[in-house]
């Protein structure tokens, strides 16, 4: 039978109702899922933001720098190893040296030292660092006293001791007595960290009243200064205070730089840029010298440094290289680390141990809160079992880390020590919580 138009008219009104009620109904749908999206993402930048500034605060109160400075260490370890610097050499005086010579006193005895003097003074070096206390006069012997208090390249050591520390160790008589002393007596005080690693290099400071060293530059800077006046490279003090040769200057640390925060940075110190290598500076010993098994290349226009690796001196510290104090390094090698350090600044354009301002490293750990973030925010988004959301958030957060810690080491090996520890804290922190409070 033909339809009739009232049963026509009647489908017609019904399906178009059907039609009209479905798309009302998709079209809210989708309406609030773009609320709920735009609503989500502006809550995740306020985690990102609020995370951030906890860490900061977390971070400035020095909680986070024990980890800071392990991780810092760890990435200084996987750095590629350096060249020697050829440009140095040490004399080691080791307990076989200090037992075979008679009438001494300290580690070298006069006559000892007068021999090892003139030996190393007949293949002209550039300098002569003599890392050994004598804060004695020489006994009867006119010679090697004329020789402390005359030769311009012999540079002797001192020790101040830090502002909270009592005491110190007086130069040889015969130095302090002599012209142009200033310029021939360095400190040779060190600044461990709390957990006793040495990381930062002292240039200069000011000085107690009552010390016995009266001198305000470190004996590495006098040595690294001796070497490069026959350059015609002089220092200089910016107006900041810094310690400049040439272009390149040393820029002080400030109390909170990278992973140090509420350090006290008296004095005028940099971070101590190691060299990669376990015999980054040539060595022989003392026995050798005295016994002529060296060639006159070997100390020709060289930095020598004389100082005690042995057992018994105590003189061992422990570096970023070493996890245990049975791999300490000896003074006179840290010494030889810092001379090391200016001079392939200065001369090489090795970069120094650099960190961004404050504000640049809470902005880079907020980056990467951020990245965690949104990561949560965007899987929440997806219509996945919660399994699912727990892999896929892990191996976001996996794969982060590990970029970060590749960009933090690849910086390293240019210089720039990146907060990687708070960072790290951050991408995770705000990934949990974004997911928490999104499925909450």
């Amino acid at each position: 039978m033909p339809p009739a138009w009232e049963t026509l008219r009647n489908g017609r009104e019904q399906e178009s109702g059907v039609r009209g009620q479905g798309s009302g109904e998709n079209s809210t749908f989708r309406i609030q899922n773009s609320k709920f999206s735009v609503r989500g993402f502006v809550r995740t930048i306020g985690i990102s933001v609020l995370t951030t500034v906890v860490l900061a605060g977390i971070r400035y109160l020095g909680l986070l720098q024990p980890l800071e400075l392990r991780a810092f260490d760890r990435l200084l370890q996987l750095r590629p190893a350096e060249w020697t610097d050829s440009r140095l050499l040490v004399v080691t005086v080791d307990d076989h040296d200090i037992q075979a010579q008679k009438k001494r006193r300290g580690s070298l005895s006069d006559a000892t030292l007068k021999q090892l003097l003139e030996k190393l003074d007949k293949f002209q070096p550039r300098a002569i660092g003599l890392d050994i206390y004598r804060d004695f006069p020489v006994e009867a012997d006119p010679v090697l006293a004329s020789r402390l208090k005359q030769d311009p390249k012999l540079i002797v050591v001192c020790k101040v001791s830090d502002p909270e520390a009592k005491g110190g160790i007086a130069p040889p008589p015969e130095v302090v007595a002599s012209l142009g002393a200033s310029d021939r007596i360095g400190f040779s005080d060190f600044i461990k960290d709390s957990d006793g690693v040495l990381r930062r290099q002292l240039l200069y400071m000011d000085l107690p009243a009552d010390s016995p060293c009266a001198t305000r530059y470190a004996f590495s800077v006098l040595l690294a200064s001796r070497y490069l006046a026959a350059e015609n490279i002089q220092p200089s003090l910016t107006a900041n205070g810094d310690l400049q040769f040439g272009k390149v200057v040393l820029r002080s640390l400030q109390s909170h730089a990278g992973g140090y925060q509420g350090i006290n940075a008296w004095g005028s110190q940099i971070l101590l840029n190691y060299r990669a290598n376990p015999r980054a500076i040539d060595q022989v010993s003392l026995r050798q010298v005295l016994s002529g098994q060296i060639t006159p290349d070997a100390v020709k226009s060289r930095i020598v440094l004389i100082g005690v690796t042995a057992k018994s001196s105590g003189d061992y510290w422990l570096t970023p290289y070493q996890d245990s104090s049975a791999e300490k390094m000896p003074g006179v090698i840290v010494q030889a680390e810092m001379v090391s350090q200016i001079l392939s600044a200065v001369k090489d354009r090795r970069s120094l141990l650099w960190t961004w301002p404050q504000m640049i490293e809470i902005s880079w750990i907020w980056v990467w809160s951020l990245i965690g973030g949104i990561a949560a925010w965007w899987l929440c988004l997806r219509s996945i079992s919660f399994r699912q959301f727990l892999f896929q958030i892990v191996l976001i957060i996996v794969i982060a880390s590990g970029v970060l810690s590749v960009v933090c080491y690849v910086a390293l090996i240019q210089g720039g020590w990146l907060p990687l520890v708070p960072s790290a804290i951050a991408l995770v922190v705000a990934a949990v919580v974004v997911a928490v409070y999104q499925n909450a």
